[in-house]
């Protein structure tokens, strides 16, 4: 996809609050501070469209980025993070489940996974609750700059076992070279 325009739209809590028209929405998921606003950063060609933080958990709301005006990234809050906090988890679980239930415009999930780290049970409790809700999901690997190739085929591996998918399914990204930026679009563009 060429993009022309991306501007950010709306930080939501609510389903009131969700923009109204009919554009394909894609979801993206991912533990906290595993790139989804550096991917959204590098997907549309801009340093600092999406608010990139050192600091986990930051994101608490569903923020939405229009895209061409043809389609919305939406950042859903990183997981993983809140669980320290038992009101935070509860007030994601409840987010995400109104949005999964009600978002007609939802078209696909994207997982982001890091590439380094195996995936752990937060990350496969998303995965089920992606599937549950019949969505089709795509797992993309970041922050894949940080490793060579072979370390890259063997967690590969690593995470296709541990989440019982094939792992020449995985679109594999960087932020920092833009590895992979052409392949999440093409993969995206599917289903939109």
């Amino acid at each position: 996809m060429i993009v022309k325009t991306s501007e950010f739209l709306i930080s939501a809590v609510k389903e009131a609050q969700w923009p109204k028209d009919g554009l394909p929405e894609v979801l993206l998921l991912g533990r906290s501070n595993v790139g989804k606003s550096s991917f959204i950063n590098t997907m549309v060609n801009r340093k600092n469209l999406a608010y990139t933080s050192s600091t986990p958990g930051m994101t608490r709301m569903l923020n939405f980025y229009d895209v061409n005006h043809e389609m919305r990234f939406v950042d859903a809050p990183g997981y993983g993070f809140q669980k320290k906090a038992k009101s935070g988890y509860e007030e994601f679980e409840c987010l995400m489940q109104e949005y999964f239930a009600k978002r007609e415009n939802l078209k696909v999930a994207v997982l982001l996974l890091d590439v380094r780290r195996e995936p752990n049970e937060d990350d496969a409790l998303m995965l089920e609750f992606i599937q549950h809700y019949h969505i089709p999901c795509l797992i993309i690997l970041t922050k894949c700059d940080k490793l060579s190739n072979n370390q890259i085929a063997k967690q590969k591996k690593v995470i296709a076992e541990a989440l019982s998918f094939s792992k020449d399914s995985f679109c594999l990204f960087s932020s920092l070279n833009k590895t992979g930026r052409e392949e999440a679009w093409k993969a995206i563009e599917q289903y939109l």
